[in-house]
């Protein structure tokens, strides 16, 4: 995904196919098929919460579109996703000053389950990329530094780190 754009490349990176998307879509993950990528299409890291949310899916074949979910509880803006043990977990913007990062917790349907708190300290804009391996999450933050996040299973952070995987 990059933010305009979805592509498919072969492993030595020549696109097999693209398809031009409504900016923003951010991080995305792969799930029996498919591609769920978050999106937001409202204010980035606003203080008010003028975010506009979403979850869009989409054959990751033909990259066809196949579905939009609402994850309007991402109140700061949808920008990674991942999927683990039947659950969907989103992560988003942050306004400036906030320090703690979030992750929202969905079910295979995108009900919404709850809100995870991290207690990361402030990471500019909060989390943009989140992945499930080595039974560790493991987040990409921007801003100056950039960060690199990384939990237990269940969100108690494990380490924070000056490298850039957002």
């Amino acid at each position: 995904s990059f933010t305009t754009s979805l592509v498919t490349t072969d492993r030595s990176g020549k696109v097999l196919s693209q398809r031009s998307v409504a900016d923003h879509h951010g991080d995305l993950c792969f799930q029996e098929g498919k591609l769920f990528v978050a999106v937001n299409l409202g204010k980035f890291n606003d203080p008010a919460g003028n975010a506009d949310s979403w979850v869009y899916a989409y054959d990751a074949a033909t990259l066809e579109e196949v579905g939009r979910h609402e994850v309007q509880q991402v109140v700061h803006g949808a920008g990674g996703i991942d999927a683990r043990d039947g659950h969907f977990y989103v992560v988003g913007g942050l306004p400036d000053g906030v320090d703690e990062n979030y992750v929202y917790q969905y079910d295979d349907q995108f009900q919404f389950v709850t809100r995870h708190v991290i207690a990361s300290g402030p990471t500019r804009r909060g989390i943009q990329t989140a992945a499930f391996a080595h039974n560790r999450w493991w987040m990409g933050c921007y801003g100056d530094p950039k960060i690199l996040l990384v939990t237990d299973p269940n969100f108690r952070l494990l380490g924070r780190y000056e490298f850039d995987c957002s």
